[in-house]
C-alpha cells in the first residue's frame, strides 16, 4: 500500500516537472534565449512549486520504507514513462521500437531492483 501511495505522489511530481519541460521544448525561442526562458519559468511556476513539494513529499516518506536508491530508481523510471507518453502528446511523435524496448527494459529492471527482496 506504501508503494502506491509513494507512485501517486512521484506521479504528480514527475507530471508537473516533465509538463515544464514540455514548455521549454515547444515555445523556448532560441534566438531570444534568456527572456524566453525566464517567460517559460513565470508561467511555469505553479508547476514547479506542485512538482518540489511532491518529490519533498516522495523522498521524506519513502525514505522510512525504502532505500533512497530505489526511490531514485523509481522516479527515473516515472520519468521516462511519461516522457514518452508527453512526446506522444505534445510533440505527436511516435518512439521507434528501439526507443520503446529500451523504456521496456529499463522499467523491468527498475522494478526487478525495487520490488524484489533483498538479500
Amino acid at each position: 500500500m506504501h508503494i502506491l501511495k509513494l507512485s501517486g505522489t512521484l506521479a504528480v511530481a514527475t507530471l508537473c516537472i516533465q509538463l515544464v519541460n514540455m514548455m521549454s521544448v515547444r515555445y523556448l525561442d532560441t534566438s531570444n534565449l534568456l527572456i524566453s526562458a525566464a517567460k517559460i519559468c513565470l508561467v511555469a511556476i505553479p508547476f514547479m512549486y506542485i512538482g518540489s513539494v511532491g518529490f519533498s513529499v516522495y523522498y521524506g516518506s519513502g525514505a522510512q520504507k525504502l532505500p533512497y536508491v530505489s526511490l531514485v530508481l523509481m522516479a527515473a523510471g516515472f520519468s521516462t514513462l511519461f516522457g514518452i507518453v508527453l512526446t506522444l502528446f505534445f510533440q505527436k511523435v511516435i518512439p521507434t521500437p528501439q526507443q520503446l524496448l529500451g523504456c521496456v527494459l529499463l522499467l523491468a529492471g527498475i522494478g526487478v531492483t525495487v520490488l524484489g527482496k533483498s538479500a
